[in-house]
């Protein structure tokens, strides 16, 4: 009964009761205080958190406000404010960098088995974002952060597990861990993140059931995946297709489309597909 008690008081003090702004114009700066120019890549990160606006720029009475809000519902133990407070101090974003506290706030929410909070922590490591890069660290959490059985996800992060398991997929494309890459088992992982959710990993499967010189490689299977995708309504496997039918990927040549309709159709697809800037 009194470990949440102990928690929120360690947290008030813990926690700067006032929100230190990021500079106009700083250099991200590491724990040390060295030039620090890695960030977590913006396309794996958009939508993991929960009240903090990653697309807009806020003026500093608003920072300070939604600062305020978080760090009420931290001090009271929710783990998506403590994961948002530690992604807004790892990155740099409103609030000045601190890798720090922002670290300890993740480790808070993960120890509260908060899917989100174990995601970043394991892009964090992947990408050597406030410790050195340890890409077995990352599997490892990003294999706690599936596994977690989180229930506090918010309804617009319900793909984080697919998120998650898409990253495994990547590690074990890349070689990370054991130096092998190993592209059967990332198309195996890539087909089931798509099947959680993650647009993305339909993609990163069909390319690699597009390369000549995989193990994965399945010419016939990946046009099919990408036709189911881009009817889905994913821009990305629209336009692979159109650059696919007109004879734009050169390790194959075009599908049979004698009167170029296909070729129309898809390119016409991925035109309506194409996300507003």
């Amino acid at each position: 009964m009194n470990q949440p008690v102990n928690l929120s008081a360690a947290l008030e003090k813990l926690i700067p009761a006032k929100a230190v702004l990021q500079p106009a114009s700083s250099a991200r700066q590491d724990a040390t205080g060295a030039a620090h120019s890695e960030a977590l890549p913006k396309q794996q990160i958009y939508g993991v958190t929960t009240l903090v606006p990653m697309r807009q720029t806020l003026d500093a009475e608003a920072t300070e406000a939604l600062y305020e809000q978080l760090r009420t519902r931290a001090i009271s133990c929710a783990p998506e404010a403590l994961a948002d407070l530690g992604w807004m101090m790892v990155n740099g974003i409103h609030l000045q960098t601190n890798f720090v506290l922002g670290h300890q706030l993740l480790q808070h929410a993960a120890d509260l088995r908060f899917a989100v909070a174990l995601f970043t922590q394991a892009e964090c490591f992947r990408h050597g974002v406030g410790f050195l890069k340890d890409c077995s660290k990352a599997e490892e959490l990003y294999t706690s952060a599936l596994f977690c059985g989180d229930t506090q996800i918010p309804p617009h992060n319900r793909s984080i597990h697919g998120m998650a398991v898409h990253a495994l997929g990547q590690l074990y494309e890349e070689g990370s861990t054991d130096g092998e890459p190993d592209h059967e088992t990332a198309v195996r992982h890539y087909m089931l993140a798509a099947s959680l959710g993650s647009s993305n990993a339909r993609i990163d499967e069909c390319r690699l059931l597009l390369l000549k010189h995989s193990p994965a490689y399945d010419y016939e299977a990946a046009l099919y995946r990408l036709q189911e995708a881009a009817l889905l309504g994913i821009h990305a496997a629209s336009h692979l297709l159109s650059e696919i039918y007109a004879g734009k990927f050169e390790e194959h040549t075009p599908p049979t489309d004698p009167d170029g309709r296909m070729r129309h159709f898809w390119y016409q697809l991925a035109r309506e597909q194409q996300p507003e800037p």
